[in-house]
C-alpha cells in the first residue's frame, strides 16, 4: 500500500501457512521469497505480524530488525461466556454516554466512503482509501461506525466469521475507549444466532494494555516482586519474545489476573521460554482464572515440545508436573530476607572489600563505564542461554542500582542488579560473580549506592542450593540477623539448563528469564 507521506510502498506478509508435514521440504521459504523476494532484495518495506518464536527467525534470515515497541496480545472469549441479555444492558449504559457527547453507533452502509477514508487517516500512516471501504463493507461481517451529529466518523470496528464458527475483530478503531466498547457491543448484537459460533477474539497491540493496572494489582498483594521498570524492561530486552496475558473483571474492567512469559535462546538456537508472576486475586481462583491464564502462557509451547520453566511453590510442584513441568533443579532454591534497620558498619565494609579488589588490580565500576559487549561476554561464562539483549537493557534502566566488577583490562568479573520492588523493599536480580569476594563487594557496593537506605524496608536475595555463599554475605552485614527460607524450585518442561552455580550468587527469581 502507498504511504500518505509519500515514501516507498509498504508491503505487509499476511496468511503465511505451510502443512506441518511439508515444513522440512523448504516450502515455506520458497513461498515467502516468491512473495516478498524481491521487495527485500531492494529494500523496500515489509512487514509481517511474526509468531514470537519465528521473530528471531524472520530477523536473521530476512532482515526483520525493527519491531513494534511491544508484541500483540490474543484475547479469546468463549461464547457460552458471553450473554445476550448484558451485552444489550452494557451497550445501552454505553450509547447514554455517546448520546451526551453526540456520537451514535449506525451501520457502514449509512457512512460515505470519503468519511470512512478521513478517519483511517488520523489512526495509520499507509493511505488505505481503495482498501478501506471494501474490507469493512463486505458481505461476510459485521461492522458499525461510530459517528458525531456533523457525520465525522470517530470509529468503526468490524466483526469477521473466520474458521472455526469463530468471530474475530479486524480491526476496532475509535477516538476514546467507551466509542471502542460501545463498537464492540454493537458488532456483537448483530451477529444472527450468537449461540452457533464457538468463541470472539480481540488482537490488540501491545501499548493498549493497561500495564498500571497490572503493576497496581502487584504492588495491592505486596509479596509479588514486580516493579514498575519490569515491563518495559522485558519488552525491550526480549526483543519481540515477551508477552503478558491478563484478566479482568467483565463489570469492574479492574485487573484480577496476570501472566508474563519470556522466550530466550542457547547458544545451540535451543528455544527456552520462562513463564514469571502468574498471580489470581484470591477472590477470583475459584472461577479457573488461574487455569486459563496457565493455558495460554503453556499450551502453544508444550504442545510444540518446546522447552519451558517456571518458578513453583513447593506445594505446586505436583501439580506443574502433572501438566508437563517434568523436570526441577536439584534442589528447593534459598531465600534471604534482612531488615535494612539492621545493615550495619555498611562503609566500613564496603570500603575494605573495595580496597582489597583494587589490591588486585580489580574494581567495582557503574553499568555507565561498561560496554554491551563486555557484560555479554561474561554473561556467556555462567549460563548457556543468549543473554546479549536482555542483560544490557536491565542492568541500565534508570529503576534499579547496578554495579559491575571489571579487571584492569576492562574485561567483566561479575554484576550485581538491586531492584525497587512493591512495598518499599529491594531485590537482587541477579548477583552474577567470578568468585565470593567480587560477589560480597558488588552486595556492598550496590547496598551502598542506595540514596536514603534506611527508608526501604526488606532486602531480599534468591540462591540456588549449589550456591549459598549470600547467607554468609548478608550475615556480615547484619550481625548474623536475617530470616532464610526454602519454598520455591525450579521447573523445566523438557530439560535444565545449565549453568555455573560457583558464580551464581543470586538469581532473578521473576523476570521472565530462566536464571
Amino acid at each position: 500500500m502507498p504511504m500518505l507521506d509519500g515514501k516507498d510502498d509498504i508491503t505487509t506478509v499476511s496468511g503465511f501457512y505451510v502443512r506441518p508435514e511439508y515444513r522440512n521440504l523448504g516450502v515455506g521459504g520458497k513461498l515467502f521469497k516468491m512473495a516478498v523476494g524481491e521487495k527485500l532484495d531492494l529494500h523496500k518495506n515489509v512487514n509481517l505480524n511474526a509468531v514470537m518464536t519465528m521473530s528471531k527467525w524472520y530477523e536473521s534470515r530476512y532482515g526483520f530488525k525493527v519491531y513494534a515497541s511491544a508484541p500483540n496480545t490474543t484475547f479469546q472469549i468463549p461464547i457460552e461466556n458471553i450473554s445476550a441479555e448484558m451485552c444489550v444492558s452494557l451497550y445501552k449504559e454505553r450509547l447514554k454516554v455517546l448520546d451526551a457527547e453526540g456520537l451514535r453507533i449506525v451501520d457502514v452502509e449509512e457512512v460515505a466512503d470519503e468519511a470512512l477514508i478521513d478517519y483511517d487517516r488520523t489512526v495509520i500512516t499507509v493511505d488505505r482509501s481503495v482498501y478501506l471501504p471494501v474490507w469493512l463493507r463486505r458481505k461476510d461481517a459485521f461492522t458499525k461506525v461510530c459517528v458525531d451529529s456533523g457525520g465525522t466518523v470517530r470509529g468503526f470496528a468490524c466483526l469477521r466469521v473466520v474458521s472455526g464458527k469463530r468471530l474475530l475483530y479486524s480491526p476496532i478503531f475509535a477516538s476514546n475507549k467507551i466509542c471502542a466498547e460501545a463498537l464492540s457491543l454493537a458488532t456483537i448484537k448483530a451477529v444472527p444466532n450468537l449461540q452457533d459460533f464457538t468463541k470472539v477474539i480481540y488482537g490488540s497491540n501491545g501499548e493498549n494494555l493497561a500495564i498500571d493496572d497490572v503493576i497496581f494489582l502487584a504492588y495491592d498483594l505486596q509479596r509479588w516482586a514486580i516493579a514498575e521498570g519490569d515491563y518495559e524492561a522485558l519488552k525491550e530486552g526480549f526483543r519481540g519474545n515477551f508477552i503478558m496475558h491478563v484478566a479482568r473483571d467483565k463489570e469492574s474492567k479492574k485487573v484480577v489476573g496476570f501472566v508474563l512469559v519470556g522466550t530466550q535462546f542457547t547458544f545451540d538456537a535451543e528455544e527456552i521460554s520462562t513463564g514469571c508472576c502468574f498471580l489470581v486475586r484470591a477472590e477470583y481462583r475459584k472461577q479457573k482464572i488461574g487455569a486459563k491464564l496457565y493455558q495460554l502462557a503453556t499450551e502453544e509451547k508444550l504442545r510444540a515440545g518446546k522447552n519451558m520453566s517456571l518458578m513453583a511453590d513447593l506445594s505446586m510442584m505436583e501439580t506443574y508436573a502433572s501438566r508437563g513441568f517434568k523436570v526441577s533443579s536439584p534442589k528447593p532454591y534459598h531465600s534471604f530476607k534482612l531488615y535494612t534497620r539492621d545493615i550495619s558498619n555498611l562503609n566500613a565494609l564496603c570500603e575494605g572489600a573495595i580496597q582489597h579488589l583494587l589490591s588486585e588490580r580489580v574494581e567495582i565500576v557503574d553499568v555507565e563505564s561498561v560496554l554491551d559487549e563486555a557484560l555479554s561476554a561474561f554473561d556467556r561464562t555462567v549460563v548457556e542461554v543468549d543473554r546479549s539483549a536482555f542483560t544490557p537493557v536491565w542492568l541500565r534502566r534508570p529503576d534499579v542500582f547496578s554495579k559491575i566488577c571489571v579487571d584492569a583490562d576492562g574485561k567483566v568479573l561479575g554484576y550485581a542488579c538491586l531492584r525497587q520492588v512493591a512495598g518499599r523493599r529491594l531485590l537482587y536480580s541477579p548477583i552474577f560473580a567470578k568468585d565470593k569476594e567480587v560477589a560480597r563487594a558488588l552486595v556492598l557496593a550496590t547496598l551502598m549506592s542506595v540514596p536514603s537506605l534506611d527508608t526501604f524496608s526488606e532486602v531480599f536475595a534468591c540462591c540456588t542450593a549449589e550456591n549459598t555463599s549470600i547467607r554468609e554475605i548478608i550475615s556480615s552485614v547484619t550481625d548474623g540477623r536475617f530470616q532464610e527460607a526454602v519454598g520455591i524450585q525450579k521447573m523445566f518442561s523438557i530439560r535444565q539448563i545449565e549453568w555455573d552455580s560457583s558464580q551464581v550468587f543470586a538469581l532473578t527469581s521473576f523476570g521472565c528469564v530462566c536464571l
